[in-house]
C-alpha cells in the first residue's frame, strides 16, 4: 500500500499541470530531470504537454492509487485519473527518488502518451 505521504503529493502534482506551474513543479523534481535531454520538464515542452492535456482531458475530477513497487533507487508509482472531457482512464505512471522527489513521469490516455523522455 502506498504511503499516504504519496497521495497528496501526486494530487498536487497533477494540479500543478493544470495550473501551469512549472516553477513550483520544478521544487518537486529530482535534479536527474533536468538532465534527461529532449525531457518534458523545460518551459516550452512543460507547457506544450499541459495545453494538450487541458484540451483533450479537461480538469482532473479524481485521482486514485493503483500500483507500486519499490526499486534500488526509486519508487514506481502508477495512478488512475478520471477528467471531465474524457470518458475512460488516464494513467499517470510516476516514478520517485528516495527523497520522494520525481525522477520521472508518464501520462497515457491512449492515443497519447507523454513521459518525460520527450
Amino acid at each position: 500500500m502506498m504511503p499516504e505521504k504519496y497521495n497528496s503529493l501526486v494530487e498536487r502534482i497533477v494540479k500543478l499541470h493544470e495550473s501551469q506551474e512549472l516553477n513550483e513543479m520544478k521544487s518537486y523534481l529530482s535534479k536527474n530531470a533536468f538532465e534527461t535531454e529532449g525531457g518534458w520538464f523545460t518551459n516550452n515542452k512543460f507547457h506544450e504537454v499541459c495545453a494538450l492535456i487541458d484540451k483533450k482531458l479537461g480538469r482532473v475530477e479524481s485521482i486514485e492509487y493503483v500500483f507500486d513497487t519499490k526499486r534500488k533507487e526509486t519508487i514506481f508509482t502508477l495512478w488512475k485519473a478520471k477528467y471531465s472531457n474524457f470518458k475512460d482512464v488516464v494513467l499517470w505512471q510516476i516514478i520517485f527518488d528516495n527523497d520522494d522527489n520525481i525522477f520521472a513521469m508518464t501520462v497515457d490516455w491512449g492515443e497519447y502518451n507523454f513521459n518525460n523522455e520527450g
